[in-house]
């Protein structure tokens, strides 16, 4: 008989259970009166073979399940019968059972049915016969199988896996799979399958070989993993590569599910990591960052899975050569089939450049605007030089009588008081000029650190500057308040209001210098609303040109003859404005231009210092100063309030004579800024580093018009206790002795 027909009988539901043995030379078997031949060539025959050796050689029993499929159209069942073996005085028994339904027999228990199910991966289970076409047929799938196909389970079962395939499926990957099926080697493998309706998705597959104690190759179980959404990533980053290499942009992706990280080549250069292992995880992305920004990096990313905002920040690296790289960082949720969020794709690029160019162009507007105070200065230098000379006048004329009227011999109390009070007066008066040209020059601070100014005080005293000098050209200034003056606080800083006044004021009086006297007019009209201070600088000029208008507050935009103005001034105006909180505008026509500012209202409380006490310590003072009569004079007022002074001309005498007396031997050191040889901070700098007076109070002082930076501020305030102004008073000194900070 055939040995196919042993196949037949055995498929056959009418045949119960069968009893064979097995021949000595194991080329049949004997059932009742028949035999069938044992051929090398049916499948079914080579595993009885295989199984009766073993059992043979090891003298002992071995079962298994043998599978029959019974296919339709439209359904295809799956049986089996159990191949039992058993040894019997060198012969091997073989016990056929009936027929059952292999789908009841393949997971033996309800906790195994729940453990296949309950996996997020797709499990199918074929035999492991018939690895040419059609196939090795299903026998077994789990639930996530079927959601990911559409198909329902009976459609599934009998067929082979290869009926997915479709005309995008790569004929490459199913010949390298067919090759790894017949070298019974595991393998993985991507490839593109189609769903019941047509749709195509991606399939990660690892399939490997099931072998039963024998050895024999009985099944194959495959784990299969739909990255669509994976590879829809990857395909989006590869074919934008080309645009990405030349703009110098990274792709990266990140499945926070699985907790998987890509990255792409241009990633690894942005990141100076060629050489290096690439991250695998965003743990391992982080610490390349450097220290003080991997908090920043973590909870930006955190925030990002989460969808509490989109990704989007700067943080930097650490290079070999120890610089910082800056890079920037962008990137969305991505949503799977089933709607969740699971993963973050997004790009990375190089700021670096880019920031040290914004950098620069910072450190070009500051010299910029440097400049344009610089102009402003002279503008007003000769209407200074003016005021400057009359209290002075009152100064030198006060002396010429004081020793004509000692030479005289008149000496009476009255007369001296007199003189002595217009003295006073006189330098008050110098000493405001010099204070206002401080201010002029004064670095604006930025808006988050805005004081509270009285803008109606800070104009008069500007407009007091400046009338006379505007009167030399005939240009009258008028002023207009409309409220008590104790109603115009705003947030600002005086040095940036003096200037934005100083420049619309300069703008006006070019608008009216060219007109009759009775048209040389400029009103600054001060009104002060509910939530804000308005100031107007009205002119009475021909208006601005049309084609200006739309670029007024355009940097370097001007309509003044060349070597007359920077073009700055309304443009830095406006940027201290806006960094305030407020707003300018501007109207114009043929009777005049009249620009309005907008200035948020409101006092700012600041903490004051406590008034200085009367009672003050009789301190040991050094003094280094390199203009004789200013040390004279300092070392006079000392003397003259109780202290003790030593009086030296630069820093490097005044360091020997610190280094050759005791710690304890000065109580404060009172230096000039700018001094031959060693200046005062350099000098300041040099006891800190020896450690030379280390309970000294230290001060430094200037009579520098203009102010020191706000960089130089707080170098200087690492070395000094205070900083004191020229001309020093009586009430500097107190402070000073008093133990009081002094700070300009």
């Amino acid at each position: 008989m055939k040995s196919n027909s042993l196949a037949h009988l055995l498929s056959q539901h009418n045949v119960g259970c069968l009893n064979f043995t097995i021949s000595r030379l194991l080329d049949y078997l004997a059932y009742s009166d028949e035999q069938f031949a044992l051929n090398n060539d049916d499948n079914l025959c080579r595993r009885i073979v295989h199984t009766a050796k073993w059992c043979l050689l090891h003298n002992s029993s071995h079962h298994y399940d043998e599978i029959f499929f019974d296919c339709t159209p439209d359904v295809s069942k799956i049986f089996s019968r159990q191949f039992s073996f058993s040894v019997l005085e060198g012969r091997v028994l073989l016990e056929v059972s009936d027929l059952h339904n292999y789908s009841q027999r393949i997971l033996t228990g309800h906790f195994e049915s729940t453990l296949f199910n309950a996996i997020s991966d797709a499990i199918v289970l074929t035999e492991a016969d018939c690895i040419s076409r059609p196939g090795p047929r299903i026998v077994f799938c789990n639930d996530t199988f079927l959601e990911m196909t559409g198909y329902d389970r009976h459609e599934v079962l009998g067929r082979s896996p290869r009926f997915l395939q479709g005309d995008k499926t790569s004929t490459a990957i199913t010949s390298a799979i067919r090759t790894s099926l017949s070298e019974w080697k595991s393998f993985k493998k991507t490839l593109t399958n189609f769903t019941k309706s047509g749709s195509p998705f991606e399939v990660e597959l690892h399939i490997s070989p099931v072998k039963d104690d024998t050895g024999w190759y009985s099944h194959w179980i495959s784990v299969q993993r739909d990255v669509s959404g994976h590879k829809q990533v990857l395909d989006y980053i590869h074919k934008s590569n080309m645009i990405l290499k030349t703009s110098k942009i990274g792709c990266w992706y990140f499945n926070f599910e699985h907790n998987y990280l890509f990255w792409d080549e241009q990633m690894k250069k942005i990141h100076q990591n060629t050489h290096a292992k690439t991250p695998a995880n965003i743990e391992e992305w982080a610490a390349l960052v450097a220290t003080q920004h991997t908090d920043r990096f973590n909870m930006n990313v955190i925030r990002g899975m989460s969808g509490e905002s989109n990704i989007d920040f700067e943080y930097a690296i650490s290079t070999c050569e120890e610089d910082l790289r800056w890079l920037r960082i962008k990137a969305e949720r991505m949503k799977a089939d089933d709607e969740n969020y699971q993963s973050l794709a997004g790009v990375c690029f190089d700021i670096t450049d880019e920031k040290a160019s914004l950098q620069a162009i910072e450190n070009h507007r500051k010299i910029a605007e440097k400049k344009a105070k610089l102009a402003l200065l002279g503008e007003v230098a000769a209407g200074v030089g003016h005021e400057i000379n009359n209290p002075l006048c009152v100064v030198t004329t006060s002396i010429d009588l004081l020793e004509l009227d000692l030479a005289r011999g008149i000496r009476t109390q009255s007369h001296f008081e007199s003189l002595t009070s217009r003295m006073k007066d006189a330098c008050t008066r110098i000493a405001k000029i010099v204070d206002g040209l401080r201010n002029i020059t004064s670095v604006t601070r930025e808006s988050g650190e805005l004081t509270s100014v009285n803008i109606v005080k800070c104009i008069k005293e500007t407009i007091e500057m400046l009338t006379k000098l505007y009167a030399l050209e005939s240009i009258t200034l008028t002023l207009v308040v409309d409220s008590p003056i104790s109603e115009y606080e705003v947030h600002a800083d005086y040095s940036g209001l003096q200037q934005i006044l100083i420049n619309l004021l300069s703008n006006a009086k070019h608008a009216v210098q060219e007109l009759n006297d009775d048209r040389k007019v400029i009103q600054v009209v001060v009104r002060s609303h509910k939530s804000y201070c308005q100031l107007d600088v009205k002119d009475m000029g021909l208006g601005i040109k049309t084609d200006m208008r739309a670029r007024l507050f355009e940097p370097f935009s001007t309509n003044k003859p060349v070597g007359e103005g920077s073009g700055l001034g309304l443009s830095i105006s406006k940027n201290l404005i806006e960094s305030y909180g407020g707003k300018i505008s501007f109207t114009t026509g043929k009777n005049g231009t009249c620009f309005s500012c907008q200035f948020i209202k409101g006092r700012i409380h600041l903490a004051h210092k406590d008034e200085a006490v009367t009672q003050y310590r009789k301190d040991h003072v050094l003094v280094v100063e390199d203009d004789p009569a200013v040390g004279a004079s300092i070392k006079a007022l000392i003397l003259a309030i109780g202290g003790e002074c030593t009086l030296v001309e630069n820093g490097a005498d005044a360091l020997s004579l610190i280094a050759s007396t005791s710690d304890a031997e000065y109580d404060v050191i009172l230096t000039d800024i700018k001094m031959p040889i060693l200046d005062g901070v350099h000098f300041l700098q040099t006891i800190k580093h020896k450690k030379l007076a280390p309970k000294a109070r230290k001060y430094i002082m200037t009579g520098d018009v203009f102010s020191i930076s706000e960089e130089s501020a707080t170098h200087i305030s690492t070395l000094a206790n205070g900083i004191l102004k020229k001309p020093l008073t009586l009430s500097d000194m107190t402070q000073v002795l008093s133990g009081l900070d002094a700070i300009a």
